[in-house]
């Protein structure tokens, strides 16, 4: 992502390798990919993280984390009541993207 995609609330995604492998099969398949997310709302995944595994302390999770611009998001969530919670699921066949 470029610094002007958080200025403007771009529509891009970065995701976690098994976001990526759940979506689309194989984690070398999603940048490029078009996601359908809540509100019909369509994004570019523009970025894949590394996958990370899991950390034996907890944490953050990253290999199942979805990172995009504030003002995406708030075109989805409403900041006020939003609590942390997956709000992208994929279901089989992937029939939204591309």
């Amino acid at each position: 992502m470029q610094p002007s995609d958080f200025d403007y609330g771009a529509n891009v995604f970065v995701i976690g390798y098994e976001v990526a492998v759940n979506l689309f099969g194989n984690a070398d398949k999603a940048v490029g990919q078009l996601v359908k997310m809540k509100e019909g709302k369509r994004g570019l995944v523009v970025g894949l993280i590394k996958k990370q595994g899991k950390s034996i302390v907890g944490g953050w999770e990253y290999d199942n984390s979805i990172l995009m611009p504030l003002g995406f998001m708030r075109t989805m969530v409403r900041e006020k009541t939003a609590v942390p919670s997956s709000w992208c699921k994929a279901r089989k066949p992937y029939p939204w993207h591309n």
